[in-house]
């Protein structure tokens, strides 16, 4: 585990964990919605696994490697789907609990802008993760800004992105030019909080008493 980036992000949890005991409301609003948090953990955990096999399938065969790189690529887009936007939805489901205000947008059941006050609420498609992202890094919770790369997200979601014979990524631009990027080393990035993370959550959780405690 990088201590570095452990201490950094307990750090700028901590401001949401002083209000988060079994009495207030940031635990109310996080109880009800902890059984559907734990479904989903158990559904992400599911496809982790399948992710490993195939990890250990390829290390067994001699796949190309444009076509292991290509699944290195998408690999990091469902990572970031499924544990960056849990531990990004279960944060702002604690903030909105202790008061802090995330607008929703408009939609066609909302004619108005309003308040977030539930998961369901978090979970709008109206609520983008880079507005996400926006409102934690604005509130002083950046890390998940460097956890989440979400230029790289966006590429891979739109297919503007391309891998050479040899393995190399590049993203496309507008204009239709390539730039060259490390995917190992964002996926190694991603990786090393996805290992931290959780442990950061875990350990306020208990902090707090509070079980059963969400994690992937």
């Amino acid at each position: 585990m990088n201590q570095e980036l452990y201490d950094n992000v307990k750090k700028q949890l901590e401001p949401i964990f002083a209000k988060f005991y079994k009495t207030s409301e940031s635990y109310r609003i996080y109880k009800v919605s902890v059984n559907l948090l734990l479904k989903k953990l158990d559904r992400i955990n599911a496809i982790q696994k399948s992710l490993i096999e195939w990890d250990n399938l390829v290390n067994e065969k001699a796949f190309p490697i444009k076509y292991v790189r290509l699944m290195d690529t998408f690999t990091y887009l469902l990572q970031v789907e499924m544990f960056g936007n849990h531990f990004v939805n279960l944060t702002l489901l604690l903030m909105v609990g202790k008061g802090d205000f995330l607008h929703l947008n408009p939609d066609y059941k909302h004619r108005y802008v309003r308040h977030a006050k539930s998961l369901k609420d978090i979970e709008s498609p109206t609520l983008t993760l880079s507005t996400k992202l926006d409102f934690l890094k604005a509130n002083g919770i950046n890390f998940f800004d460097k956890w989440i790369n979400r230029r790289l997200r966006n590429k891979i979601a739109h297919g503007d992105f391309f891998i050479d014979e040899g393995g190399k990524f590049f993203i496309i631009d507008s204009k239709g030019e390539k730039k060259e990027i490390d995917l190992d080393e964002i996926r190694n990035q991603f990786i090393d909080y996805h290992e931290v993370v959780p442990i950061v959550f875990l350990e306020y959780f208990k902090q707090a008493n509070v079980h059963p405690t969400p994690r992937a």
